[in-house]
């Protein structure tokens, strides 16, 4: 009886996995074979944007003595030089927009400011501090990022690129929440500071 059974087993197990074996060869038969030619692979190129793009790029941790900052890349899809002014290549003054509403600005020093410029096809990365956000933004709020660049293309005649920058803006994100209580954090220090301080 139990050879019997046995026998029943495995000729059940025998016919359950030919049966798998058909199905999974059919698939496989239905999957066509991409033949791709190494040669012209190789040769070909995505399509690059054109005109300048302000992308948000995420958020950077505190690192040692460093706050937290957000990280922006800016590229430069035209045929000229983008340029701009900064006193650090990286960190240029930010415009800040909250849910389409321009934020107020803070208190910034201008002296010592250089020209930067960002060749054709080629990207910066610009950084936002946490000290750019005089309050917290809500959780959902959207925030817009807007740097000052000179467009070789409408500004061809410009030699300086202070001379007439426009503004060129990010696409709306939300802030990480981790970034919104880095901000909070540094608004309660800057806020015991100014209270601590003599007037």
């Amino acid at each position: 009886m139990k050879i019997l059974g046995r026998i029943i087993v495995f000729g059940l197990a025998f016919f359950a996995g030919s049966q798998i074996e058909s199905l999974v060869s059919s698939v496989w038969q239905e999957i066509p074979n991409i033949v791709v030619d190494k040669e012209l692979a190789e040769n070909e190129k995505a399509v690059e944007p054109n005109g300048i793009h302000v992308m948000y790029a995420g958020m950077e941790p505190a690192r040692g003595n460093d706050t937290a900052y957000l990280r922006f890349i800016i590229y430069n899809g035209t045929s000229g030089k983008v340029r701009y002014v900064s006193k650090v290549s990286e960190w240029p003054f930010p415009s800040l927009y909250l849910n389409g509403k321009k934020l107020p600005e803070i208190t910034r020093c201008r002296s010592g400011m250089r020209s930067y410029s960002i060749e054709p096809g080629v990207s910066a990365e610009f950084r936002v501090g946490v000290d750019e956000f005089l309050e917290v933004p809500k959780k959902g709020d959207l925030i817009t990022v807007g740097f000052y660049l000179v467009d070789p293309i409408s500004h061809s005649y410009l030699r300086y690129a202070a001379s007439s920058a426009e503004e060129f803006s990010s696409e709306p994100f939300v802030l990480p929440d981790s970034f919104r209580q880095v901000i909070r954090q540094w608004n309660r220090a800057r806020a015991q500071h100014s209270y601590s301080s003599p007037s």
